[in-house]
């Protein structure tokens, strides 16, 4: 503005006045008005974007740390959370903590220390069993409330939180495989201590306490965990298309690698065996599994408005839920 100034011979607060559009209401020239709109674009100027941020107090920045980015409905997080910052002039810096927690917290610091006005945080989870240091996120849970968990929540968390009803999602898949008429029932998923796991199986189990399980401790392609685990419970009964097994995967990775096992030992989807998962088949593919589709696309949306309403109105919001309608895909 400066530069600005100097060549046109009019003070820095006249050009700032009119940049706002209050040269009306300052009751600046219409002439004067045009020569610094016509030399702003003939210059090509912009304002000096961190001079902007110390003004307002704000970076007009949101960080997003995810575990990972390798399934799909991570991307159609990111494109709801897009869709609400991007109109409204906010920038994303998005992370990856690729399921380690020293990778998460260090993402959260670097967040913070570049001044991001806020967080959505999908928090990484270990297996159950190992040692989880969880201090930094009850650090940020009484030193900021500019944070929203996404997707799962931990068990201490009181802050601001979008997740889906995945205990009402078990008991569906449930309610699906009963009614499909299988004989036997078996829930297969990796043994996370993330809250929306465990939530899956317990409205499971509540509705078919007679299920077998099989919980992982590991997510291995290469692995034979899982397919000993499955030949063992395939040698207990003798599948049908009278008494199809009924299986619950809790979510769709794990459930391709689960047909796959179960059709290389000869077995036919949906006459000796059924699955259904948590999750949806990619467009243009079909798996031919039941599916409880998720509304990720709006947990990142309503995650996001949620975010910017407490940044720019200081509003004061209690953890939130995403009652999710259950339709089955039936593919």
């Amino acid at each position: 503005m400066k530069e600005l100034a100097d060549v046109l011979g009019i003070s820095r607060t006249t050009i700032s006045l009119v940049l706002k559009g209050k040269g009306d209401q300052y009751r600046i020239s219409r002439e004067t008005q045009h020569k610094i709109l016509q030399l702003v674009e003939q210059e090509n100027y912009r304002p000096n974007y961190f001079a902007q941020a110390l003004n307002r107090n704000r970076t007009q920045t949101i960080g997003i740390v995810f575990p990972d980015l390798f399934e799909a409905f991570m991307v159609e997080m990111v494109r709801g959370i897009e869709d609400v910052l991007a109109p409204r002039d906010y920038t994303m810096l998005l992370m990856t903590s690729r399921f380690r927690l020293r990778n998460e917290k260090k993402n959260l610091e670097n967040l913070l220390h570049r001044g991001t006005d806020g967080i959505l945080l999908i928090p990484t989870c270990h297996y159950a069993g190992e040692k989880e240091d969880r201090t930094h996120l009850k650090s940020l849970m009484e030193g900021s409330r500019n944070i929203i968990m996404l997707d799962r929540v931990p068990d201490f968390w009181t802050g601001s939180s979008i997740v889906q009803n995945d205990y009402e999602g078990g008991k569906t898949a449930a309610g699906y495989l009963r009614n499909a008429g299988s004989a036997s029932y078996l829930s297969v998923s990796l043994d996370l201590t993330a809250s929306s796991i465990k939530d899956r199986l317990r409205g499971f189990s509540d509705i078919l306490p007679q299920a077998e399980e099989i919980l992982l401790k590991e997510q291995n392609p290469g692995s034979s965990d899982l397919k000993d685990a499955l030949e063992a419970h395939i040698s207990r009964i003798i599948p049908s298309e009278d008494s199809p097994i009924g299986i619950f995967v809790t979510t769709t990775g794990l459930s391709l690698r689960v047909n796959e096992i179960l059709a290389s030992m000869g077995l036919s989807q949906n006459r000796e065996y059924r699955i259904i998962r948590f999750g949806s088949d990619p467009r243009g593919f079909s798996s031919g599994m039941a599916s409880i589709p998720q509304p990720h696309y709006e947990m990142g949306k309503q995650g996001a408005s949620l975010l910017l309403d407490i940044i720019e109105n200081h509003k004061e919001v209690e953890e939130t839920q995403i009652v999710l309608d259950l339709p089955l895909e039936n593919t």
